[in-house]
């Protein structure tokens, strides 16, 4: 593409197929393009997109994605033009309403990627998060054998000062005394190997002393560490949607829209997929009384640790009706408690993780009063 052409883009009307939210959200990129001051080649060699991608994306000729419009906006923003929270997130959205819209084959791609992208980081996140856990145990236990080592040479030290003063008394009683000198040497001698395994013993306990404190001083800094780690995500996800939505909102919405996508193009679930194809009404009553955001934010980081079953394919393995199961994951919403446990049950045992069944169940219990 020639430096001239580039900027053809600028003046071509928006594709007549487009939806009004997918219009809009073009008229959002050209409008930032704008402000970046930089050419399609220069953005492209800036930020790793080939021209011809950019150009296709602001003509309307291919749906943009998350990644593009995050660039576009970084780009935007170092030029001088900063973007709100309520503006990003308008965008955002314009962007996942854009890709339903549309209905294509590529749309539908970049979804499921999207999708993807987003529970790798979730469970990238989880990972971190459980190392950090994982750190602060194994220096809890570390505190732990050091202080009980100390216990142990303290009460060893203390009888063989017992002994020394013991023995010590006996010297002084015999040498009154005048027994024999072969008997005063014996006895001369254990006294000294007594004060040489005592002086061992305050080595040790010194050594070990030392080394309490350097594990405390771990233990703190693990303590400290998981706190920044815990921080540092709640943080990002906190900032990841307008309106201080978790994270967990954005995933659910970029969910909807890839089963509207797929709901529109009559695509259901081949027997045996691991997709996340279920079709999902769009008048599906939802009762807020029965939602909690936690059990079902805890249900789809299981769905993710499960390799992310279609749930449809839950449906099949907990034997619970598949409207049930959407509202559980899509809308945090549990009408029956035997019902959220049978889907729990098979998806840990599907990821080899028990303990969550457990964990979920009491986040229920804990919500349900």
């Amino acid at each position: 593409m020639s430096e001239s052409g580039e900027d053809d883009w600028r003046h071509l009307p928006p594709p007549s197929d487009l939806g009004v939210d997918a219009q809009e959200f073009l008229q959002a990129l050209r409008l930032y393009m704008g402000y970046t001051n930089l050419s399609l080649r220069a953005f492209g060699k800036k930020h790793g997109y080939d021209p011809g991608t950019v150009s296709r994306y602001l003509s309307g000729k291919r749906p943009a994605t998350s990644v593009f419009l995050r660039d576009l906006l970084k780009a935007a923003a170092t030029a001088g033009q900063q973007v709100g929270e309520s503006d990003r997130a308008r965008l955002e959205h314009l962007q996942r309403r854009s890709l339903a819209d549309t209905g294509s084959a590529a749309s539908k791609d970049i979804l499921r990627t999207e999708f993807a992208q987003v529970s790798r980081e979730f469970e990238q996140q989880a990972d971190t998060l459980e190392q950090a856990v994982q750190q602060l145990a194994l220096a809890r236990i570390e505190v732990s054998d050091h202080t009980e080592r100390i216990r142990q040479l303290t009460e060893s030290l203390a009888l063989k000062e017992h002994d020394i003063r013991a023995l010590e008394a006996q010297l002084a009683e015999h040498r009154r005394e005048g027994i024999g000198q072969q008997e005063l040497r014996d006895m001369t001698d254990a006294y000294e190997r007594a004060r040489a395994e005592a002086d061992i013993l305050r080595t040790e306990l010194s050594k070990t002393r030392t080394l309490l404190r350097e594990a405390e001083q771990r233990l703190e800094d693990s303590r400290r560490g998981m706190e920044f780690v815990a921080s540092k995500i709640g943080r990002e996800l906190r900032e990841q949607e307008a309106a201080h939505k978790a994270r967990v909102r954005e995933l659910e919405s970029r969910l909807r829209s890839l089963q509207e996508v797929v709901n529109r193009s009559q695509v259901s679930d081949s027997p045996g997929t691991d997709d996340l194809d279920a079709r999902v009404p769009g008048d599906l009553p939802i009762d807020p009384r029965l939602q909690n955001d936690r059990v079902g934010a805890a249900l789809r980081q299981l769905l993710a640790h499960a390799r992310s079953p279609g749930l449809s394919t839950v449906s099949q393995l907990s034997s619970v009706p598949l409207g049930d199961v959407q509202r559980m994951f899509i809308h945090n919403e549990v009408r029956d408690e035997e019902k959220l446990r049978a889907v729990a049950v098979k998806l840990a045992e599907r990821a080899g993780r028990p303990q969550d069944v457990r964990e979920i169940m009491d986040l229920w219990q804990a919500g349900s009063h």
